[in-house]
């Protein structure tokens, strides 16, 4: 899994800094550590980079500490929030953790008490990253082998098709096949949207949009962990759907790539030669014939 990167906000340059540069970060197992110096900033920030821990002032002009605390609490409900606070009174703190608030503590802030909170936090992320991991990969798991139990008897011809990272001859070259590695949050929650609205017209807006990330950003991360562009794992998925349906029943080709997501034949025909290596037809003949 990738280091949790951190976010400090504060309004005071000299805190902002002081956190920022002050504390071995590195040694706590932090990634990437970023500063704002204002909720608004903040908000900017997550949109354009994975960040999984903050830490907060609760005094700042615009949108102050709490406000940012609820707001990343609906639009990044995994991101662990650490509240500083110069208020000692009980109702802030229970405020704060109705906002979603990971952690509350008060000025002045000790090093020691600050990294052992971030250290809290890190945990937190990393077993639940890995528990939303293994959900992930055995529902995909067992969306494929429903697959293949829907086609019976042609199943049993070509063999053995269960598992993951066996489905590629069925669905056709690895590039499409779900590794078992431990994907980032936003890819994951990308790929689950994906697998379930790609007859759709989807675009890699749409999909940046619903992970709360620029498309830039999307479109770099997306690859990096999957080893494909969105459009070139989007258009595998769809022939990946094509293949089955060719091979299970009698739909018209120009229904299938419909049915798809595409939603003009020409171009589907290209496509699909250009993953399997042969047109819808031929290959409709070839695994009929199995």
């Amino acid at each position: 899994m990738e280091k949790p990167n951190l976010l400090i906000v504060d309004d005071e340059k000299n805190i902002r800094l002081g956190l920022k540069l002050g504390i071995d970060w590195a040694a706590l197992g932090i990634g990437e550590v970023y500063a704002a110096c204002d909720g608004i900033e903040a908000i900017t920030l997550l949109q354009e980079h994975p960040i999984h821990i903050i830490i907060t002032d609760v005094r700042m002009p615009g949108i102050d500490g709490l406000e940012l605390c609820a707001r990343v609490s609906t639009l990044y409900p995994n991101t662990q929030m650490i509240i500083l606070s110069g208020y000692s009174e009980f109702s802030y703190a229970q405020k704060a953790v109705r906002y979603g608030a990971s952690e509350y503590l008060l000025k002045p802030v000790k090093i020691q008490e600050l990294s052992e909170c971030v250290k809290r936090c890190a945990e937190k992320i990393k077993q639940q990253n890995s528990i939303r991991s293994a959900a992930y990969m055995e529902e995909q798991s067992q969306r494929v082998r429903s697959l293949l139990a829907e086609q019976g008897e042609y199943a049993a011809r070509i063999k053995s098709y269960t598992g993951l990272a066996k489905h590629e001859r069925f669905f056709g070259q690895t590039e499409l096949s779900i590794q078992k590695n431990s994907y980032s949050n936003i890819v994951l929650q990308a790929l689950d949207f994906i697998n379930q609205n790609y007859t759709r017209d989807l675009s890699v807006d749409l999909v940046a949009e619903h992970v709360g990330k620029s498309n830039n950003y999307f479109s770099s991360l997306f690859k990096k962990e999957t080893g494909l562009s969105f459009t070139r794992y989007l258009k595998t998925l769809r022939i990946a759907h094509a293949k089955l349906l060719l091979a299970q029943t009698m739909m018209l080709t120009s229904e299938i790539s419909e049915q798809v997501g595409f939603g003009d034949y020409k171009y589907f025909s290209t496509v699909f030669h250009d993953i399997v290596g042969v047109s819808p037809s031929e290959y409709r003949r070839d695994t009929q014939s199995l």
